[in-house]
């Protein structure tokens, strides 16, 4: 259910704000395949850090859409929180990286 909320999020933002996602390959090469130093190219970009400031701006117009919107994302952001948390309780490597690609 979260990828799927996440998911919906990604493929309206672009959509919204006329944003030709073809142009960020760094961010493209990131997705597929994460590693740390493409990390440090992508957010060394200043439009992919531009990028990053816009969408976090769209969430927060979208939760004051509706009740529904507002509910979901507040759930995505949960979910990911007890994720984290869980896995720096138990010590799970392979959980605190799952709970960072989300």
């Amino acid at each position: 259910m979260l990828a799927a909320v996440e998911k919906l999020l990604l493929n309206v933002f672009p959509d919204r704000y006329h944003i030709d996602t073809s142009s960020f390959s760094e961010l493209s090469a990131l997705a597929e395949h994460p590693e740390a130093s493409k990390v440090s190219i992508a957010s060394g970009i200043d439009a992919v850090q531009a990028l990053i400031i816009e969408y976090t701006g769209f969430l927060e117009g979208v939760q004051k859409k509706g009740k529904t919107v507002q509910f979901w994302v507040q759930y995505r952001d949960c979910i990911w929180t007890m994720t984290f948390v869980q896995a720096i309780k138990t010590n799970d490597m392979h959980l605190y990286i799952q709970s960072l690609h989300q």
